[in-house]
């Protein structure tokens, strides 16, 4: 029997480029906010720069859940001087994607997430030693957050020490056991 490793282009495309298997990793994503996702489609993985001097991006998975939320994943298997910087830009061109260029647009947007699972640590001094480190647009000493419409999930797959099934106690945490072994069965 072959196994494929997750960790890989290849790998990643196959396991999430199936909708059940993405909605049920979604789902084990969000299990603790209540977050429930029913729908996924597809969405291109190219945007093209608006102006001469912009880049093209190019999403490793672009969707939309539900109907009309934006989801953007991410594999980075190595660590970049600018990651941080890129994943930021990577959300807001997917909200700036959502616009209408009529005058009278209300400037509504759906939420946008970002997952970016990383093989390495973030690289920023002062990031928690977690597993998943939930970024979202907070009022400055406080808990408050400013908008739902933008989250980011920064998925650390170093800081996951679960070495065998047995220590595994929620659906996420089987998904990350797997994500990081299946290349090794």
């Amino acid at each position: 029997m072959k196994y494929v490793d997750i960790l890989t282009d290849y790998g990643f495309k196959l396991l999430f480029g199936d909708k059940e298997l993405l909605m049920a990793f979604l789902n084990a994503l969000f299990e603790e906010s209540g977050k429930v996702v029913t729908s996924v489609r597809y969405l291109g993985k190219e945007i093209v720069a608006v102006h001469r001097n912009s880049r093209t991006i190019y999403y490793d998975l672009l969707c939309k859940i539900n109907g009309e939320e934006n989801v953007i994943i991410e594999m980075q298997f190595r660590s970049q001087e600018t990651f941080v910087e890129r994943s930021f830009y990577y959300m807001a061109q997917s909200i700036m994607h959502q616009g209408d260029n009529k005058r009278n647009w209300n400037y509504k947007t759906y939420p946008v997430y970002g997952i970016f699972l990383m093989n390495f640590h973030l690289p920023v001094p002062y990031a928690p030693k977690k597993v998943v480190n939930e970024v979202v647009p907070v009022f400055k000493g406080t808990d408050t957050q400013l908008t739902d419409k933008f989250k980011m999930f920064l998925i650390d797959l170093l800081n996951f020490d679960k070495t065998t099934e047995d220590d595994l106690q929620t659906r996420f945490a089987y998904w990350i056991y797997s994500i990081k072994n299946m290349g090794k069965i």
